[in-house]
């Protein structure tokens, strides 16, 4: 089964590897995030959005580190969050 789209030469044993391959020729959407306080920006990431908004229109973040002051789209990435000043350096020790 070879692939229907000029100029590219690639070849599959089956219809369904055709079909998948057939996807990747597709665009793909861009997600977008839009500012939430009415202006026209738009973002590519979720955490530019917010940093904008912070920036821009003095939003107050939900998530923020209590050490270090830094802020986060999420409660997940805040708590992923290696704090450099937190404890002797970081919220994270290694187990020796």
């Amino acid at each position: 089964f070879s692939c229907l789209l000029a100029g590219c030469s690639r070849r599959f044993t089956s219809q369904y590897t055709l079909k998948v391959h057939m996807e990747a020729h597709k665009p793909k959407p861009k997600v977008s995030f839009p500012c939430t306080h009415g202006c026209s920006e738009r973002f590519s990431r979720q955490h530019d959005r917010l940093r904008h908004e912070v920036a821009k229109h003095g939003k107050i973040c939900e998530f923020t580190c209590e050490e270090c002051g830094k802020f986060f789209s999420t409660n997940k990435t805040l708590s992923n969050h290696r704090c450099p000043v937190a404890q002797g350096g970081t919220r994270w020790v290694p187990s020796i």
